[in-house]
């Protein structure tokens, strides 16, 4: 009740010193000023118990902290969705090349996070061995040899 009592004071308060301040300022361009400050501050005197609220606590330690849980959680998601599609358009390349190259094969990719950016790392293909295809998968997206598992299993 104090704090209800503080509050509707100091709005009276600055309504009053307003319009005093109003009377006492000559017509014109000062007045003019006059009253947009004053109104401001009144306006300003009325919010001001908006301005000291606290929102609630959460269980996880704090609204702050519940921000920061999501922010990492929704990060990690964009991160695993944007490997899955450089998996996944490493792949459709890879076996777009092998066709080019008249192959049947499969391809199935795995990226590593490297600098903060998934990039393939390695391949396994499904299909007939083709050096051709081993060499263009090394030189057009960096992944060696020594990581290009090659199986027959289709």
């Amino acid at each position: 009740m104090n704090a209800l009592r503080q509050w509707l004071t100091g709005v009276i308060g600055c309504a009053m010193l307003t319009s005093l301040l109003e009377q006492l300022c000559p017509e014109g361009g000062a007045k003019k000023v006059l009253r947009f400050a004053g109104g401001l501050l009144l306006v300003l005197s009325l919010l001001r118990p908006a301005a000291q609220l606290r929102l609630p606590e959460t269980s996880g330690g704090g609204l702050r902290a519940e921000t920061e849980r999501l922010e990492r959680t929704f990060t990690a998601r964009n991160k695993a969705v944007f490997a899955a599609r450089i998996a996944e358009g490493t792949r459709a390349y890879i076996e777009d090349k092998a066709a080019e190259l008249g192959l049947r094969v499969r391809a199935e990719v795995r990226t590593e996070t490297t600098g903060g950016l998934p990039l393939p790392e390695s391949v396994t293909l499904h299909g007939e061995e083709s050096e051709a295809l081993s060499t263009l998968i090394e030189a057009q997206l960096g992944i060696p040899k020594e990581k290009q598992r090659w199986t027959t299993d289709g």
